[in-house]
Formats: C-alpha cells, sequence, structure tokens
C-alpha cells in the first residue's frame, strides 16, 4: 500500500471506529479481530469502483470542512440521542427540499424544451 493510500485509510478508518483501530504493519490495518482492511482489499473497493473513491474523498472533505467550522468532530458526546434525531430530520428536510427543487427544475426544462410535454 502506497504511504499516501495507507495515510488515507488510517483517517478513514479512524473516524469509523477509532477505539478499535491499530496499524500492524505498513500493510495492514486492523480495526477489530476479524475485520481487517489489507491492500487487496483496499484496491479492490476503493480504486476499482470510481464512485465508492468519489464518494469516500466527499466524506473526507466533507468532514474537514465541518472540523474547521463547528471545531469539533461526530465523536462528540455533548448531544442527546433526541439531538441527533433532530439534526437528521432536519437533514432530511433538507433533502426534500432539494428534491422539490429538482422536480420544479426539470418541469422548467421539460416545458422549454418541448412546450406539449411529450
Amino acid at each position: 500500500m502506497e504511504k499516501e493510500e495507507l495515510e488515507f485509510a488510517k483517517y478513514y478508518h479512524s473516524k469509523i471506529r477509532p477505539e478499535l483501530m491499530e496499524v500492524v504493519d505498513a500493510q495492514t490495518l486492523v480495526f477489530d479481530k476479524d475485520s481487517y482492511l489489507t491492500q487487496e482489499i483496499f484496491d479492490s473497493e476503493f480504486k476499482q469502483d470510481t464512485v465508492v473513491s468519489s464518494v469516500i474523498k466527499k466524506f473526507k472533505t466533507r468532514s474537514d470542512v465541518g472540523i474547521k467550522k463547528y471545531n469539533t468532530t461526530m465523536d462528540r458526546d455533548d448531544l442527546s440521542f433526541m439531538d441527533w434525531i433532530s439534526h437528521l430530520q432536519e437533514e432530511l428536510m433538507d433533502a426534500v427540499i432539494y428534491c422539490e427543487k429538482i422536480k420544479k427544475y426539470e418541469k422548467t426544462v421539460t416545458t422549454t424544451e418541448d412546450p406539449k410535454g411529450n
């Protein structure tokens, strides 16, 4: 595993379950006794699927932005279960608004291109 890939894998998995992750050697990351991230798995899961690779990079970027903006991580423990549910609900409400906007945009584009809607 290249140094950059190893560092990314360490970063990514440290965000998931940092209490279980340890570096065993330069080729293998162990984050619990039954689960290993090896070069082969890393290559097959993160390199060959460009969509997954893109999403992982976006998660990292989003995490970095959130840490900079809010000066905290998702590991924070100052919120209650209901606080987390409220945050999730607000995010999902935003998602519904985005869907509605996209639908209106699509109707506008379709109507403009074909006024009869065909």
